[in-house]
């Protein structure tokens, strides 16, 4: 106990020393297990040749993230990372017993794992991880935001050390899938994405629950038996989020290029959120008579107030949507209120309401009373 209370405080005071020289890099600290991989141009993930990655604008993940940063980043500026726990909360008593990164160096893709063996090497498995993040401007993780680096923050708390992610532009890959993926998939965990977008197919793999029991068993009677398989989902985690970066990017560069509708229009809505119209307009152009595109583009024509091109998206969607009165209220509302055709509106309104109250429209009944108030009042304006 007194030797591993030395060692920390050891530990702190070498930290302390290294922050106040600026030019002084710490060498990585071997207590703690180390594991190394690099891969070269032709390594392949799945279907994605990791060279790809390399003609990206890796900088574009600020948009895709929703970032907010300003800061221009390059791809040997972010560092993929992930953890695994000792269990799901993010509280204090959940701690990160493993750690993967990977980074870009040269032509290569370089990761390291570092592995606390047991609990007093804790701050020597951190210490690691700081050397590798100092490297670096961007952590990009799947739901590395909302879960681990809270925990490795709270954790860098307990043992005196910086939080240096809280220093990191943070990219989630978790939220830019969902985004994107959302409406043609069941699932965006990270095994649905690999087996769906990526065609990664993991064999003999670790369930993610059974994480922390294998870790348990491991410092409590020293059976290493399944950690070895722990690691290796670690490593492909980190692995294929680079993969998935680069999906992610080419959508973005190509939305024209993507194989499912959905996507290209879940392309436009995200190109939407970021205020960029025309890229919008280009992915929704790109689906012709896609109910949804029509929808939006006819929103958009609407709000930049191209109200007769409103009109052809709408009246398009309306032939389509039998049992729909969604564009026929959009309508009804442009030839009242903008355009100032009553008859028209009244029109529109008509037969809003005959697809409101089919048995096969699932319009609720408030929307019903609106129709008809709408009906009422247009009737009452063509009387005076």
């Amino acid at each position: 106990m007194i030797s591993n209370l030395q060692k920390k405080l050891a530990a702190i005071s070498k930290d302390m020393k290294n922050s106040e020289s600026k030019d002084t890099k710490p060498p990585l600290d071997f207590t703690c297990s180390v594991y190394k991989n690099e891969y070269d141009n032709n390594h392949v993930i799945g279907n994605v040749p990791i060279k790809n990655i390399y003609s990206r604008d890796i900088n574009l993940l600020n948009d895709i993230c929703f970032t907010k940063s300003v800061e221009h980043v390059s791809l040997e500026d972010v560092v993929f990372f992930d953890t695994e726990t000792t269990g799901l909360g993010t509280g204090t008593s959940t701690a990160a017993f493993l750690a993967g990164t990977g980074y870009f160096e040269g032509n290569k893709f370089i990761t390291n794992q570092f592995l606390m063996n047991d609990y007093y090497q804790e701050s020597d498995m951190l210490s690691n991880l700081n050397y590798i993040l100092k490297e670096h401007k961007a952590v990009i993780s799947y739901n590395g935001k909302a879960f681990d680096s809270h925990i490795v923050n709270s954790r860098s708390i307990l043992n005196r050390l910086p939080r240096l992610l809280n220093e990191k532009i943070q990219m989630d890959l978790l939220h830019s899938s969902r985004r994107l993926y959302k409406r043609r998939l069941q699932s965006c965990s990270m095994s649905s994405i690999e087996e769906n977008i990526l065609d990664v197919h993991r064999t003999d793999d670790i369930p993610g629950s059974e994480i922390p029991e294998i870790f348990f068993n491991y410092i409590k009677y020293g059976d290493n038996t399944m950690l070895t398989k722990v690691i290796e989902h670690n490593l492909q985690d980190v692995i294929s989020m680079v993969a998935i970066a680069d999906k992610l990017l080419d959508a973005y560069d190509n939305p024209q290029t993507l194989k499912y509708k959905e996507d290209i229009f879940s392309q436009g809505r995200i190109f939407e959120k970021l205020n960029f119209p025309l890229k919008a307009k280009l992915c929704y152009n790109v689906l012709g008579n896609y109910p949804p595109a029509l929808c939006r583009m006819g929103y958009m024509e609407k709000f930049q107030n191209n109200y007769n091109e409103a009109i052809k998206y709408f009246e398009a969607l309306s032939k389509i949507h039998r049992f729909d009165a969604e564009a026929d209220i959009e309508l009804a509302k442009i030839y009242e209120h903008k355009l100032k055709d009553i008859e028209k509106a009244l029109k529109y309104t008509k037969i809003a309401l005959e697809k409101a109250t089919s048995l096969l429209s699932g319009a609720d009944t408030s929307i019903v009373d609106e129709i008809k108030k709408r009906k009422q009042r247009l009737e009452n304006k063509l009387i005076f």
